[in-house]
């Protein structure tokens, strides 16, 4: 079995590209935050649930129900194996020059990426070192 068709390692994959093309829309709402009418975009929400349903090779499948009105549903955002849609913010305020852009939110979200960014890239660094382990090509990788 090929490393590339671990599905564990194909969804952190999907997950480390689309954080990564978000901090590039992100960057780009920060550049322009003095830009008369320009309205704040993202990345559409990714939904990993589909993904994992279409993981080929896999043993069972994984559901989730809503048990509780409280709780949040799954399926509102697109499947992870597409390229990712950028999308106008609802925006919270705008300037007097029509600018969307809160540069505080957006550091913040900027920064939730990030974080988002690095724990995929520990989950797959862990797991290949798993892998090597068990191979006998030692675990090294922290």
């Amino acid at each position: 079995m090929a490393l590339q068709n671990i599905g564990l390692l194909q969804g952190l994959m999907k997950k480390m590209d689309w954080t990564t093309e978000r901090q590039k829309v992100l960057s780009g709402n920060i550049a322009n935050a003095d830009t008369p009418n320009y309205i704040a975009r993202d990345l559409q929400e990714t939904d990993f649930s589909e993904y994992v349903k279409n993981i080929p090779g896999k043993i069972s499948r994984v559901s989730t129900i809503q048990t509780d009105g409280d709780h949040m549903r799954l399926g509102a955002g697109k499947m992870a194996g597409s390229t990712p849609s950028v999308v106008d913010e609802e925006p919270y305020e705008f300037t007097k020059t029509g600018n969307s852009v809160v540069i505080e939110q957006q550091l913040v979200k900027a920064n939730q990426n990030s974080s988002e960014y690095q724990m995929a890239a520990l989950t797959y660094r862990r797991n290949m070192a798993m892998i090597r382990m068990a191979m006998g090509m030692g675990g090294g990788g922290r």
